[in-house]
């Protein structure tokens, strides 16, 4: 049995491109500091279609480009070899498979079918599986899982032998599609990257309104962005705009854990900076964005209160929710970005 050391869960399964790679990446300290110079910002984009935005890391996959190289891997003798040389020297694969064939998948059996990637990181030569990361296995968002060499190779060569899918599934080249070996380079850091840190704060004061019809937000401003759509809501009453909602609300529940996320991130980013200096103004930083991931506990708590009642009063609690956020974001950020000037 040979086994790559992966995190398990680094916490982005609500982005896949970014916890696949991370699974890669961090289990390993050296890129500790890297990974929290890193994932500052969240942007926001507005949908013409939809009443629930979509909301996402600022960082695309290209961030990974001085860490990880990923190249076409080629079937040779068969893919169970190709694959098991890669693990044998210390390379993980990517690899896209169809998870309504996998019978841990909560896809399985489904009509549709799921292209989806998984992450190859291990296999057992006695029980003839390989051992992979995927999402929505087992019951849970992302978990290990094992799948036998017949199983994988059979999908791999029902992808290569589709031009449909082939064709489908085009645009996913450079997210690793259909199979990528990844070859990760080792780095060192010892601190946070402040001048990163610094211009990444900077660019989240970019200022939008949902009432200015803006289509695009970034920083704290997404707090604002987000009040004044779940006012509107409420004060105009529009039955079909809250129904909408009410349809979206799985997909707003995913958008909320982003913005958890992202808060949980800046308070053990906070905490990093402090273990060099335990000033009392980092404290006090630290202590904005605690109460920010507080408020974004209770909205998710009224998401919930709204799902169950679908009383409009909740649509303004989580609106008064947001300019909380906003408010102790903004402070956190620019008492932040002094501190940073002063170093």
């Amino acid at each position: 049995m040979k086994s790559i050391n992966a995190h398990l869960n680094p916490g982005f399964e609500l982005e896949c491109y970014h916890n696949l790679r991370l699974s890669i990446l961090m289990n390993d300290d050296n890129y500790k500091y890297w990974f929290y110079s890193n994932f500052v910002n969240l942007v926001l984009y507005k949908s013409n279609q939809e009443i629930v935005p979509y909301i996402r890391f600022e960082n695309h996959i290209d961030v990974y480009s001085d860490l990880l190289v990923e190249e076409p891997l080629m079937k040779e003798k068969n893919w169970v070899s190709s694959i098991k040389k890669c693990i044998d020297n210390n390379n993980c694969v990517i690899a896209f498979i169809n998870w309504s064939k996998i019978p841990q998948s909560k896809y399985f059996n489904q009509e549709k079918e799921m292209i989806h990637e998984g992450l190859i990181y291990g296999y057992c030569d006695e029980t003839k599986h390989f051992q992979m990361l995927a999402f929505d296995v087992h019951n849970l968002p992302y978990t290990t899982i094992q799948v036998p060499f017949s199983v994988v190779s059979k999908e791999l060569d029902r992808i290569f032998e589709s031009q449909f899918i082939l064709s489908k599934q085009k645009w996913f080249k450079y997210y690793g599609f259909p199979i990528t070996r990844v070859t990760k380079r080792h780095i060192n850091h010892h601190s946070l990257n402040k001048h990163k840190l610094f211009f990444s704060l900077d660019r989240s004061r970019f200022n939008s309104s949902y009432k200015d019809n803006a289509e695009f937000a970034t920083g704290y401003s997404i707090n604002s962005y987000l009040s004044e759509l779940f006012s509107e809501m409420h004060y105009e009453n529009n039955l079909q705009q809250i129904s909408k909602f009410t349809n979206q609300l799985d997909y707003w529940k995913i958008m909320n854990l982003k913005l958890i996320l992202h808060k949980n991130l800046m308070i053990n980013r906070i905490r990093l900076l402090k273990e060099v200096n335990n000033s009392p103004e980092l404290l006090k930083i630290e202590q904005k964005f605690e109460k920010s991931l507080h408020n974004l506990k209770i909205i998710l708590a009224l998401t919930n209160k709204f799902k169950q009642k679908k009383e409009s009063k909740y649509l303004l609690n989580i609106a008064n929710q947001f300019r909380k956020v906003h408010e102790y974001e903004l402070r956190g950020t620019y008492q932040l970005l002094e501190y940073l000037v002063k170093q």
